[in-house]
Parts: C-alpha cells; structure tokens; sequence
C-alpha cells in the first residue's frame, strides 16, 4: 500500500522510485502484483503519464482512514502504558536476516525505542529450549519441543543470472553456482542436482550472501530468493528454469508466549516477512509442537 499511495502522490513510476529508493522495474512490478491481489486494474498509462484509477483512489482514501486509526491508537497505547524495554535476540538465516531484517530494523526502533535487538546470522538451528535465543525464522518445520510456530509465506526461489551475461552467453554457457559440499543435503543443493545432473557447480561457498554477489557480477547462474529481485535490478530469472520453494516460520518457545517484547518482535518479524515473501493464507496457521 505504501507503494501505491506514493504512486498516488508522485504521478509517475520514475518519481515514486526515486522517494522509496527503489528501481522503476520494482516500482513497476509491486504495482502488478497488488493488481493480481485485489482482482482490478489500479494503474492506467497514456502518452507516458500514469493516472489512478478510480477502484485505486478508493483503496488509497481507505488506507490513509486506517493509517490514521493505526496512529491514533499507537498514541493511545503509548500514553496509557510504559513503553517497552529489553532484549531481544532474534536468529534467521543468512539472507533473511541481511537482507530483510536488518533494512527493517529502523522502523521497529521508531515504534519501540527502548527495545534491543540482538540479531544473530546463523545457517545453524539454534536452540530456543536451551536459550541459545528468544525468536527464530527458520526454513524447515521445527521438531524441538514445547515450542509455537507460526507458519510464513513460504519462501520462493529462481533460478537467476545477471541481465547482460545472461544476454551475451546464454543460460547454457553459464556455470553454476551453489553450496559447498558441507551442504550437499540442503534443499537448493538437492535442486541442482536434480534439475542440473550433467552440470557440476564451478562456484561453491557456504555464503548465501557470496553465491549473489558471484551471480549479480556475472560469473554464475544460481538458485536464489525472488527478494534478491526487489534488492539487485541487474538480476533476471533464467526462463523456463522450474522454481523452488521451502516452508518459513516464526518459532519461539512457548513460555514466551505472553511475554510483550517476543509480541512485539513477533508482529514486527511476521509483517516484514510476510511484505517480503508474499501472502499466503496459510500465513495465520499456529503449530505447536509437543513436549519431548
């Protein structure tokens, strides 16, 4: 909503791009998948201009009404309560938490100002039983016990390349890039070779983070998240590459469930993940795992 309501102010895609640090392409492309989301057309374009339509000016007056109330509320709450204090540690993988979580931070620190957040990168399943952290995002169903997990958007993945090394070499002529062979199990380890059994990868790191700058410079072609989209314009998706996905959740453990700093983060975790990997209605979906 955010894009569109800027759209709404700036009156073109070059404009609204510049005042959200964003790409035109992802201006662009945010604004399609709103349309796709609500069923009717929010943009029309002529002789270079882009006008709201009149479905999309509705959406944007009911926006602000409930920006408004959110606000509104938010003072309430603030005037009638303490405001929250502590720390936080949060653990997600490598991508999520340089990528999604980090950038997000600002906003959770100007609504929260008294509450710190330790954010730990790890490829690794920290425990959250034995208090190695408070609130994890991991890509795989949790097994540990006495634990809740909310159930995300699953995470999507594409197959990508550079723009211009796709365009000057061709998807065939490319070399693969992936895991180190520490991480043959992992599922985009699994993709490769089921999708790719004649290629070996010539590039291998344990960094997610190393794979996209390989990729974005043009020395591979590799599995990656479709944020890296929104994040690096010069990358492409390889057509007629076969997707992948895997399960996200938001796992803490449930003695924490009332605790209001875990709520905070939460809420604040499942909104920036959510606005990242997409809706899904399966997002509301509550696990609890048993006692072992």
């Amino acid at each position: 909503m955010l894009t569109l309501s800027t759209l709404a102010r700036q009156a073109s895609y070059g404009a609204t791009a510049r005042a959200l640090d964003l790409t035109r392409a992802t201006v662009v492309r945010r604004m399609r998948r709103l349309e796709l989301a609500l069923g009717y057309q929010l943009v029309e374009e002529s002789q270079g201009k882009v006008r709201l339509t009149p479905d999309a000016l509705r959406v944007v007056a009911t926006a602000h009404e409930m920006n408004e109330l959110v606000r509104g509320i938010g003072q309430a709450g603030e005037e009638a309560g303490p405001r929250l204090a502590g720390r936080v540690r949060v653990t997600a993988p490598e991508g999520i938490a340089t990528c999604l979580l980090a950038p997000a931070l600002a906003a959770l620190r100007r609504q929260h100002p008294g509450l710190g957040i330790e954010l730990q990168v790890s490829m690794a399943v920290l425990s959250l039983s034995h208090k190695e952290t408070d609130i994890a995002v991991r890509l795989a169903e949790p097994s540990d016990g006495n634990l809740v997990a909310l159930a995300l958007p699953p995470l999507r993945y594409a197959m990508m390349a550079a723009r211009a090394a796709l365009a000057s070499a061709g998807a065939d002529a490319l070399p693969l890039a992936g895991y180190d062979r520490a991480a043959e199990t992992v599922p985009e380890s699994a993709y490769l070779r089921r999708h790719y059994p004649q290629r070996e990868p010539a590039l291998r790191s344990n960094s997610l983070l190393a794979q996209v700058e390989a990729i974005r410079h043009g020395a591979a072609c590799g599995l990656l998240p479709l944020y890296m989209l929104d994040r690096y314009p010069e990358l492409t998706t390889l057509p007629g590459a076969a997707p992948m996905e895997k399960p996200a959740w938001i796992v803490f453990h449930g003695a924490q469930r009332g605790n209001p700093a875990i709520q905070a983060v939460r809420t604040w975790l499942r909104s920036t993940l959510e606005a990242a990997f997409g809706d899904s209605n399966d997002s509301s979906t509550v696990v609890r795992q048993s006692k072992r």
